[in-house]
């Protein structure tokens, strides 16, 4: 089931009741068949490209954190089929943010934003 990451329980501690401070982002696979019939997306992927993209943002680590001042964390995880839960391919993180390092990341990104 597609929404299984999703159900309150599950391995991303969702809870319908609660904020949940984060974005999820489903990269869902098809394979030619799939990507035939499909009205969103009409190219396959298999899991070796989604993985090798995955690996490239590992190469990026820090790029997303350093360029969306509202972002302190990066979290890629991989759910194989034959395991009951997903594993953390690759995480960054920005440690020990204070009030004065945030106000100081969303004034850097306003001023760079100027011409």
């Amino acid at each position: 089931d597609q929404f299984q990451p999703f159900a309150p329980g599950g391995p991303y501690g969702f809870d319908p009741t609660r904020r949940f401070n984060c974005t999820l982002l489903r990269l869902p696979l098809r394979t030619p068949d799939q990507a035939a019939v499909s009205a969103i997306h009409n190219l396959p992927s298999s899991p070796a490209q989604v993985l090798g993209m995955l690996r490239g943002l590992q190469a990026l680590r820090t790029g997303p954190l350093r360029f969306a001042p509202r972002l302190e964390s990066v979290s890629v995880s991989v759910w194989a089929p034959s395991e009951a839960r997903p594993t953390v391919a690759f995480e960054s993180v920005l440690t020990n943010p204070t009030p004065q390092l945030r106000a100081r990341r969303l004034c850097l990104a306003h001023f760079s934003q100027m011409k």
